[in-house]
């Protein structure tokens, strides 16, 4: 089951559970938002497309972030004239979780019931079995990159500065300054 919505100018097909980056939106981190600008809603019974929207359907997310997208550089240059102008740009957006679809021909959404959660004296499970052993060996980082994680750069640097001094000629007394 699916829909296809029209938010911030721009058309998204979204599913429940999905997360969706969008246009920035006025409401906070945490709020329900309903979508009703519905083109198009597809089920198993069959699909309904909308003359422009579906009629009664909706779409029901929550706000899961605000934020802003990575910096764009915007460069006007006209040749020949000296003229160079460099700007930045972050876009904002707002993630949005959506939770359920509803309209003509969709069901009222089932409620999940939650697992208890376990105590903390209870015994850790085990990977037994076919999974255990399907696990592959974990995978690592491409040997061609300089990429180290933050967690080795920080113990590299603690290592050096702990690292005794080599030696570098003849030692010398303490006391007098003469060498050996």
């Amino acid at each position: 089951m699916y829909a296809v919505i029209r938010t911030g100018g721009k058309q998204y097909r979204v599913e429940p559970g999905q997360r969706l980056k969008v246009e920035k939106m006025p409401n906070a981190v945490g709020d329900t938002v309903e979508l009703t600008d519905v083109l198009l809603l597809a089920t198993d019974e069959g699909t309904t497309v909308g003359d422009p929207t579906v009629a009664q359907a909706r779409v029901v997310a929550e706000v899961a972030s605000q934020g802003r997208d990575r910096k764009l550089q915007v460069f006007k240059y006209k040749s020949k004239t000296r003229y160079r102008r460099l700007m930045g740009h972050r876009q904002p957006h707002t993630v949005l979780l959506i939770k359920e679809l509803s309209g003509p021909g969709i069901p009222a959404p089932k409620t999940r019931r939650r697992r208890a959660k376990r105590s903390p004296d209870a015994p850790a499970r085990k990977a037994t079995g076919e999974k255990a052993a399907k696990k592959g060996p974990a995978k690592r980082a491409a040997t061609g990159t300089m990429q180290r994680s933050r967690a080795a750069k920080k113990a590299t640097k603690t290592s050096a500065a702990t690292k005794a001094p080599t030696d570098k000629g003849p030692a010398k007394d303490a006391e007098t300054g003469r060498e050996d």
